[in-house]
């Protein structure tokens, strides 16, 4: 295994990582308050922006998995451990990269919030609830590559099994089974 392999390749998982957190940021919703002289109050009573800017963590991280899957595999093929050890160790922590720059660039400044004036609307802070979307990053993109060496290892072993050095294989008819291949000639 060449470990200047993995590094590149967790190293750009890291820095999609890096583009998905800004993608989030800008497609993730987030719940609005609204100011009154006796606190914050939201301004939808059931807000679902929480579940919803999660659930835009796990599409981004979901594509951004399958999309750096694909290309490690489409580029790397040839040097199997080391890519799929990047890909695993750089979803991981482009995975939490995109997790708290995300959150980051998602930050409201509380304290500035409470001088606003009452009636005044102000957005929660970009928040990732459920941890578990963690794992998607890392987990699709390995899955992305297992899929593209599964293929390519069918396609392979297809062309082997149907050369032109083989005879077809005889259909089954309605009369029956298909008769026995003729003995080998001495």
């Amino acid at each position: 295994m060449n470990p200047l392999t993995a590094l590149r390749v967790a190293a750009g998982v890291v820095l999609a990582g890096a583009a998905g957190a800004v993608l989030w940021w800008l497609v993730a919703p987030v719940a609005q308050v609204v100011i009154r002289s006796d606190g914050g109050y939201f301004v939808d009573p059931d807000p679902e922006q929480y579940a919803a800017s999660d659930a835009w963590f796990g599409l981004v991280a979901l594509a951004l998995g399958l999309l750096v899957g694909v290309l490690t595999w489409y580029r790397m093929r040839e040097r199997e451990l080391a890519a799929v050890v990047g890909l695993a160790a750089g979803g991981v922590v482009g995975s939490l990269v995109m997790w708290q720059l995300g959150q980051w660039l998602g930050r409201v400044d509380l304290a500035a919030a409470e001088r606003k004036p009452v009636g005044s609307i102000i957005s929660v802070p970009l928040k990732l609830q459920s941890k578990g979307l963690l794992v998607v990053l890392p987990v699709a993109a390995l899955v992305a590559w297992l899929v593209c060496d599964l293929v390519s290892d069918y396609r392979t072993g297809r062309a082997e099994r149907v050369g032109p050095e083989r005879e077809p294989v005889q259909a089954l008819t309605p009369d029956g089974p298909p008769a026995p291949p003729p003995p080998p000639s001495a």
